[in-house]
């Protein structure tokens, strides 16, 4: 005895020949026709995907070396504007020495100048007591001359000074009368 199944009859056959089994065959097949869609559009996404990111790495790619380009011309400048500016600081410091070395000869210029100017004063000085002597020198002489040289009768006379001595014959003249000298 045992368990037997027995289908209705007509069962399967009955559902093959039937419409539904059209209807069944249409949603497999549409089914089917759906997800063959999606993996062919995942597939042309994936390698549209591929291709953008391929372009996107090869711009990125330029895009460093671009930038390592101007980075090396950036450096070149760099050392040669640090080469510029040690050239300025060497020039800067030279001038610098020669300001000092300026500074002290104006030092030097001015305190030359102080002893001259003191000379000056000191000069005219001398200048105002050998103007104050020569007059009284002249006057000296003027009476030594009148005295030693004008006679009675004598109005003007030649006379001069050699070797220390008035002498009665010269080229200076004097008026005995009035004292006047010439020459």
């Amino acid at each position: 005895m045992g368990y037997e199944f027995q289908p209705k009859s007509g069962g399967i056959k009955n559902i093959l020949s039937s419409t539904k089994l059209y209807a069944l065959i249409a949603v497999v097949i549409i089914v089917f026709s759906f997800s063959m869609f999606l993996s062919i559009q995942t597939i042309t996404g994936l390698s549209t995907y591929g291709d953008n990111a391929a372009t996107k790495a090869e711009n990125m790619k330029n895009e460093l070396n671009a930038s390592i380009a101007a980075a090396q011309i950036c450096s070149q400048n760099l050392e040669r504007k640090a080469e510029q500016l040690g050239s300025c600081s060497n020039k800067f410091v030279s001038g610098q020495q020669k300001i000092a070395s300026c500074e002290s000869e104006k030092i030097s210029v001015v305190e030359q100048k102080n002893i001259i100017n003191s000379q000056l004063v000191s000069c005219q000085g001398n200048a105002s007591e050998f103007e104050s002597l020569s007059k009284s020198f002249k006057s000296v002489i003027k009476d030594s001359v009148k005295n030693i040289c004008c006679t009675p009768g004598n109005e003007i006379i030649n006379w001069d000074v050699r070797d220390d001595k008035i002498v009665c014959v010269g080229n200076k003249t004097l008026d005995c009368a009035t004292g006047e000298t010439t020459g």
